[in-house]
């Protein structure tokens, strides 16, 4: 087929397949970008939103945040976390905004950690605290990382990433 056509035709085929290959390339990239102005506390805000309980936590503090996910506060552009508020619960929301995409894949994959650590914390006696953990989500989105530990985690997590206009990666 190639042989029948003209030069001219096939440099316009040509044209046609790199345009087609340039709109492609860019509705890629901006269909993946994320809204990277948003704060923590913001995107904290609307998963609890969606949450079923959060009465059952309380405000975590940064050294709470170096000792059960082993982040630095000081590394990161912000955080808000709930944890429960007895060592009996398992509710609580995690969100880092962290300063690049990198670290929000090493804070998820840290996240995911705790998550498996209360899994096994809680499975043989934790009827009610496994629901919640059986629904749990973690994953980023940009630069962000996120965990919820709730019976509606897929709302808040859905709701974060409303917010960010991005997709969720898990670790």
């Amino acid at each position: 087929m190639i042989r029948s056509l003209k030069s001219g035709h096939l440099l316009i085929l040509l044209e046609i397949l790199v345009a087609a290959a340039l709109v492609l390339t860019i509705v890629l990239v901006l269909g993946n970008q994320v809204d990277r102005g948003r704060t923590a506390d913001a995107l904290a805000a609307a998963a609890e939103s969606a949450m079923a309980d959060v009465s059952r936590t309380r405000e975590g503090k940064g050294w709470e945040l170096l000792k059960y996910y082993g982040i630095d506060e000081d590394g990161t552009d912000g955080f808000r976390l709930l944890l429960p508020e007895t060592n009996m619960d398992a509710a609580e929301l995690c969100v880092v905004k962290c300063r690049d995409e990198a670290s929000a894949r090493a804070a998820a994959a840290a996240m995911k950690a705790r998550l498996e650590e209360q899994v096994r914390l809680f499975e043989h006696y934790g009827v009610e605290q496994m629901k919640l953990l059986n629904a749990a989500r973690v994953f980023s989105t940009g630069p962000y990382a996120v965990l919820i530990i709730d019976t509606r985690a897929g709302d808040a997590a859905a709701e974060v990433l409303r917010l960010t206009g991005g997709r969720a990666e898990n670790p």
